[in-house]
């Protein structure tokens, strides 16, 4: 949607872009048959304003899902699913995009109300995580895998992932999480607690990524003068 936008997008010389990828792309129309040429063209985009795409994996192809229902997270074939992601990192690594992050899902602890088609638990968000992160990396073995992406940085999806990544020495390149709060204190909170809990497992090194934060949207401040000092002051707290 912004590809007329690349030149002002680059002079603005942002390290990282996130994509959604949604039904949209259409990845898998048939079984075997994967297809990314709409992918293709957004990631490209991406690429030509000097940014790495990180790309947030929260789709569900319908031969793989058939029914729509955000508490039904496996695919009906997990063979296929992981030669999808395979297919999909190798073939950004073959043209040159080699080191992508990857995002496994997007506000799991949501589902449908946070804007993904999955609503997962502690216990069947890990099995997913650790298939699909081997997958891209078989794909792409210089991705950098992540997630989870949560809604609420305090889910319990959050630290049953940091203890099976340490148990089982699964890649995390990256924890992610989100927070949408008119105090920039709040959101300082939320990093402060990630740290806190990444304390708890010495054995891991990720990145911390803040992905998606603004002022709360569902009583958003009414004048326009408050989004400013929130965007400095948010920034502040976090450095």
């Amino acid at each position: 949607m912004w590809e007329s936008r690349v030149p002002e997008i680059r002079i603005l010389g942002p390290r990282t872009i996130r994509l959604f990828v949604q039904e949209y792309f259409d990845l898998l129309p048939e079984k075997g048959r994967p297809r990314f040429d709409l992918l293709d063209r957004s990631i490209d985009t991406i690429r030509r304003t000097g940014a790495v795409p990180l790309l947030s994996l929260c789709f569900k192809p319908r031969v793989l899902f058939p029914e729509i229902d955000h508490d039904r997270v496996e695919p009906d074939d997990w063979g296929e699913w992981e030669r999808l992601l395979e297919a999909m990192a190798g073939r950004y690594r073959g043209r040159g995009a080699a080191g992508m992050r990857y995002e496994v899902g997007n506000e799991p602890d949501l589902g449908e109300m946070g804007g993904c088609p999955y609503r997962f638990t502690p216990e069947n968000y890990v099995p997913y995580y650790r298939r699909t992160a081997a997958a891209v990396l078989r794909g792409d073995r210089d991705a950098l895998v992540g997630g989870p992406a949560v809604a609420s940085v305090r889910s319990p999806i959050l630290p049953a992932l940091l203890g099976a990544c340490e148990k089982e020495g699964l890649p995390l390149h990256f924890v992610s999480w989100h927070i949408y709060s008119s105090d920039p204190r709040a959101i300082r909170g939320t990093i402060e607690h990630a740290k806190e809990l990444l304390r708890k497992h010495p054995g891991l090194h990720p990145e911390t990524v803040l992905d998606e934060w603004n002022m709360d949207l569902m009583n958003p401040p009414q004048d326009p003068r408050f989004q400013p000092c929130f965007i400095a002051d948010t920034v502040w707290q976090m450095v």
